[in-house]
């Protein structure tokens, strides 16, 4: 038959919901956490509106409910840093002969970045950089955006260097492991994207 109005839009706070559910489930369940032993945070404007079903979708049977619960998404926005991300597809491998190239674009979109962030009058003492490849072992489908420090720099640091390039591999296998629970040693490291 025909829906009313209100089922409709019950409908569409139904598919909010679930669109809720997914990447809680994805960051707890799909990671081996039971996720009944965890506490709903609740934030945002509407928030207070969908703690009830999403937690009772998940299973989760307590909520937590900030005072300034409404405010929280605009509070974390004005304390957010300014960010400027460059990326761009790389098709490449980690092997060594690609070390230069990738230096070298790593280089290019860090001046990019920098330059941007110049622009908006950020001063070369306020911007830090940090240089990423999104790395994936040969023949999976699973990359890991992978950092070369484990922290940004200030951004008159020295430039990512040709001999620089190896750290990643190290890093690489060290998220992989810890995000998947093994390596795969010789396997071939493909470089699908850079990232500054």
């Amino acid at each position: 038959g025909k829906m009313t109005p209100e089922e409709v839009a019950y409908g569409f706070i139904k598919v909010a919901n679930e669109a809720m559910c997914r990447p809680i489930r994805a960051l707890t369940s799909a990671r081996g956490h039971d996720i009944r032993q965890h506490v709903l945070a609740c934030f945002g404007g509407a928030g207070g509106q969908h703690a009830c079903a999403v937690a009772r979708a998940l299973g989760i049977r307590t909520i937590l409910v900030h005072r300034y619960a409404s405010v929280l998404s605009a509070y974390g926005l004005f304390l957010a840093d300014v960010a400027e991300e460059a990326q761009e597809p790389a098709a490449s491998s980690l092997e060594t002969e690609n070390h230069a190239s990738l230096a070298g674009n790593l280089n290019r979109l860090r001046a990019e970045a920098t330059k941007a962030l110049r622009e908006q009058g950020y001063a070369t003492d306020q911007i830090f950089v940090q240089a990423f490849l999104n790395l994936r072992y040969q023949g999976t489908d699973c990359a890991v955006m992978t950092p070369l420090s484990a922290q940004p720099e200030v951004s008159d640091t020295p430039e990512v260097c040709v001999s620089d390039v190896p750290a990643f591999e190290q890093r690489f296998v060290e998220g992989y492991r810890r995000e998947f629970g093994f390596e795969l040693q010789g396997r071939e490291i493909v470089v699908d994207d850079i990232r500054v």
